[in-house]
């Protein structure tokens, strides 16, 4: 029994120094990584020659680390990216699916595309794909394949769907994928979900705000990125942010170790700017 007693001991201190090598390793890689990135953020501020551009890269982890959080162009002026709060917009269609859950079949389901009535509000697509069959604009797609596009019809089409009619389960659900976000109403006395005009602004990612790290915080949960195949690079079109027009989009590294959301005002364009910050 002394002598199994003893072997166990042995036993558990090899494991626990195995366990500190390995974090330790872990660890060294990490910061080689983090090194690795900021040293590429450096090198992407360097083609910033316009006083009036812009650039803020914020990336995180798989494990929730945040990584960087530069602002590069900042004149001293700008607010900080940790402040900043945006509207979602076609950013939405992912995590509006992943509410849903299970109860969805991605690979079914179809949705409207093109424009379509929704209570006297007309919606329009400003791209519709032409169907290789008949050769005339296609009238409906997989939801996978309406993500890809950007439809406003389609993202209007899945929340009218599933949440027309349980409008406080699409705000609770929202509020726990993405903390801190404020819904704002185009009808003061009548607060946000419970009229129609501003649900459908909520279903298409609009009239709300929503803080840079929690949306890319919920772009790295299992659901969301899976939708997105563990990587393809989202684009949205110009907004607002802090008094700038600017273009968002938020991308996966190539192994999915790394997601990051970059906003861009003026140029470069933000696929350039992904292109240096996680090429091989």
């Amino acid at each position: 029994m002394r002598y199994t007693m003893k072997t166990r001991c042995l036993l558990y201190a090899l494991l626990l120094l195995l366990t500190m090598g390995c974090g330790q390793n872990s660890d060294s890689t990490a910061k080689e990584m983090d090194g690795e990135l900021s040293a590429r953020i450096d090198s992407i501020g360097h083609v910033f020659t316009d006083s009036a551009s812009m650039l803020r890269i914020m990336v995180i982890d798989s494990s929730g680390r945040l990584v960087a959080n530069s602002i590069v162009g900042n004149e001293g002026g700008a607010t900080p990216n940790d402040k900043i709060a945006i509207t979602p917009g076609d950013l939405m269609f992912p995590v509006m699916l992943a509410s849903l859950g299970e109860a969805i079949d991605t690979s079914t389901l179809m949705l409207r595309i093109g424009d379509k009535d929704y209570d006297g509000c007309r919606i329009a697509d400003s791209h519709v794909p032409i169907d290789p069959y008949t050769g005339l604009p296609c009238d409906s797609l997989p939801v996978m394949q309406a993500m890809r596009i950007h439809s406003p019809v389609a993202m209007t089409e899945l929340g009218w769907t599933f949440y027309h009619d349980k409008r406080e389960l699409l705000r609770e659900r929202l509020c726990t994928m993405l903390p801190g976000v404020e819904f704002t109403s185009y009808y003061p006395d009548n607060y946000g979900f419970d009229n129609d005009s501003d649900f459908r602004n909520y279903c298409r990612g609009y009239g709300m705000k929503v803080p840079m790290t929690s949306l890319l915080k919920c772009y790295l949960r299992s659901d969301v990125a899976t939708l997105l195949n563990g990587g393809r690079m989202i684009g949205w079109e110009s907004t607002d942010v802090d008094g700038k027009e600017s273009d968002i989009c938020i991308g996966y590294s190539a192994d999915g170790r790394y997601a990051a959301l970059i906003i861009v005002s003026r140029n470069p364009m933000p696929s350039a700017v992904f292109e240096q910050l996680f090429r091989k």
